[in-house]
């Protein structure tokens, strides 16, 4: 068509010739455009549809990362941590301790773990339960201060309730076991049972703090606390009644020197058989 157009660009035309071509050349253009337009436009839209494909997996991969974001406290050995999580909630970290969450607490139910030992003081939200995982049970709480204890190869996992309530659940699904403030439970991993009995909640869950202010505590109070201190078992021989009343306060000293001073007080005497294991007998026993 184009040869034959431009073959006859010196032929000799009327005016109602010109005005024929002209019509033909632009239904020519226009067929043409068409042409172009009809095969542009789908290649167009798959372009499209590839961009906002391809966005959507951006934003899903991203949100599955944020859905995953886990965050943890970390306390080194001899030392201690203090941390305000993100529903308002407190927590003391013991000596050797990790507490591990994920999406700021942001779902219908704040779920953390712990190793290690924990103080922790709940923030109340009766729509969002508060759930501690141990090594084998969970500590289900709507808002409450406890202890809680389960080191990686402890033969025990462990809750003492200061105030408020909470369920204690095995992950071997048996029936949960319901705590009242004062109470301590103690679950051995190998039995795979709960053992419950009734402590002074109040002197004993006090190993957090700075210093520490005994007024006619118990022995065997004062004694709880220094093994959570400082991280030790004390194996209790002595004749000496752990109901036996004092007075004192610890700080920051040396172990040795806060057992010393007990043995200066009472009729006792301690060894340390290994790093985290004392035993304490009777003064005058050879």
């Amino acid at each position: 068509m184009r040869r034959i157009w431009d073959s006859y660009d010196d032929a000799p035309f009327t005016d109602v010739d010109l005005q024929g071509l002209k019509r033909l050349k632009k239904t020519v253009s226009e067929d043409r455009a068409g042409r172009v337009s009809r095969t542009f436009w789908p290649y167009a839209i798959a372009c499209g549809l590839s961009a906002v494909m391809f966005a959507a997996g951006y934003l899903l991969s991203s949100r599955d990362q944020e859905m995953v974001r886990e965050v943890s406290f970390i306390t080194a050995e001899g030392s201690f941590g203090d941390h305000l999580l993100p529903d308002g909630s407190r927590v003391r970290l013991n000596s050797d301790s990790k507490l591990t969450y994920v999406n700021d607490l942001s779902g219908n139910v704040r779920k953390v773990r712990l190793e290690g030992e924990g103080y922790f003081e709940v923030s109340k939200d009766v729509e969002r339960p508060f759930v501690v995982q141990l090594g084998n049970i969970d500590v289900q709480v709507l808002g409450t201060s406890f202890d809680a204890c389960s080191y990686p190869g402890s033969a025990e996992d462990r809750v003492i309730l200061k105030s408020g309530s909470v369920r204690l659940t095995d992950h071997n699904g048996d029936s949960p076991l319901m705590m009242q403030p004062g109470d301590m439970v103690v679950y051995n991993r190998y039995e795979g049972d709960f053992c419950k009995t009734r402590v002074n909640a109040r002197d004993i869950c006090r190993w957090y703090e700075t210093r520490l202010e005994f007024n006619a505590s118990r022995l065997g109070d004062v004694l709880f606390n220094i093994g959570d201190r400082y991280r030790v078992n004390i194996e209790f021989k002595s004749k000496c009644s752990l109901d036996s009343r004092l007075s004192m306060t610890i700080e920051r000293e040396p172990l040795e020197q806060v057992l010393g001073t007990l043995s200066s007080l009472f009729p006792i005497r301690y060894e340390r058989l290994s790093d985290d294991r004392i035993i304490i007998t009777d003064k005058n026993k050879k």
